[in-house]
């Protein structure tokens, strides 16, 4: 990913009038993404993973310091901690949000049969305002990029295996 992607990406289809939200992988948490996008008065919500740069060392920095709310998502039971209006990535012309999800939800082994408690976190980075998105809707976009990219994983194996048969 250059610094020119989001210039690309606006000079290719033009301004994006058919969604509001674009859900995407840390490859995409880039300042040019993030600020062609809001320059379209788009939302945009990436994986956070880079624990490098100073809005995820910031926001790291928070979750230890605030109590988390409980929610749910699917049959997980979940911690949320959510920070709006970041200032700690200065190359993005606006504000950063950054919400954690902790979740825990049970398994069934199949060799055992045994019950196993698991957890999984998860961060976005993302433009969607507080005061109008709950936290509960910002995991849910965020879980399903995750949805979106397994089943294009299912079709991206299928499509060879039909052109060639």
């Amino acid at each position: 990913m250059d610094s020119n992607d989001g210039q690309k990406l606006s000079n290719t289809w033009g301004p994006p009038h058919a969604f509001d939200l674009v859900l995407a992988d840390a490859l995409y948490a880039t300042a040019p993404f993030f600020n062609c996008l809001g320059a379209h008065r788009k939302f945009v919500l990436t994986v956070g993973k880079d624990e490098r740069r100073n809005l995820y060392q910031d926001a790291a920095g928070l979750f230890r310091a605030v109590t988390p709310t409980d929610g749910s998502y699917r049959s997980r039971q979940c911690q949320w901690w959510d920070f709006p209006d970041l200032q700690s990535w200065p190359e993005i012309h606006t504000p950063v949000r950054v919400v954690r999800s902790l979740g825990t939800h049970s398994v069934r082994r199949q060799l055992s049969q045994k019950e196993e408690s698991m957890s999984s976190e998860w961060i976005w980075a993302t433009t969607l305002p507080q005061a109008s998105v709950p936290v509960a809707r910002v995991a849910a976009f965020g879980h399903r990029r995750w949805d979106i990219e397994n089943q294009a994983e299912i079709y991206r194996d299928l499509i060879p295996a039909a052109l060639s048969s």
